[in-house]
């Protein structure tokens, strides 16, 4: 009796307990070997030295495949018979032929678009009416003033605040 398999089960029982629930039946994966046997002849079965590498990657697609429909695993085999290169898919491959892809919201398809910049005339009337509501005052320097007068009373200003005022009030 073997310790990885006391109870002497042939490759294809090992796999059929290894499955879980969580990847496909082991007749499922019987029969899209199969399949794959007769869409892609010595070219598959050349990937496969002994039982156990094909268990193996009857274990990887079954799990690959987990959640996919027999209905979609029939549109995918139906895409590899038109549409080959005569060599056997991966399983992500398999799965994508499978798994038609979620479609893009209408709002993740195109890329926002900048906002319509103005005509220049438009700009320069907006200008021309800011100009307006300051009535040709130059901007107040009275934050400056009040951070130097806070400063000079004992406060303790950060550098950027510091540094700020100086240059305003052009003490630099």
């Amino acid at each position: 009796m073997d310790q990885e398999n006391p109870k002497n089960l042939t490759q294809v029982e090992q796999f059929e307990n290894r499955s879980n629930g969580l990847s496909l039946p082991a007749a499922w994966m019987h029969k899209l070997q199969l399949r794959m046997v007769s869409i892609y002849g010595h070219r598959f079965q050349s990937l496969f030295q002994d039982e156990a590498a094909l268990a193996d990657w009857r274990d990887t697609w079954a799990r690959a495949l987990s959640g996919v429909t027999g209905e979609q695993i029939a549109q995918g085999l139906a895409k590899l018979a038109t549409g080959t290169d005569g060599w056997p898919p991966s399983s992500g491959e398999f799965r994508a032929l499978c798994v038609p892809p979620r479609p893009i919201p209408a709002h993740q398809r195109h890329p926002l678009l900048d906002a319509p910049k103005p005509e220049r005339k438009d700009r320069h009337a907006e200008i021309q009416a800011m100009i307006a509501m300051l009535g040709n005052k130059k901007p107040s320097k009275q934050w400056a003033i009040d951070l130097k007068a806070r400063e000079e009373s004992g406060e303790k200003l950060n550098y950027t605040q510091q540094r700020f005022w100086l240059e305003a009030l052009n003490h630099v």
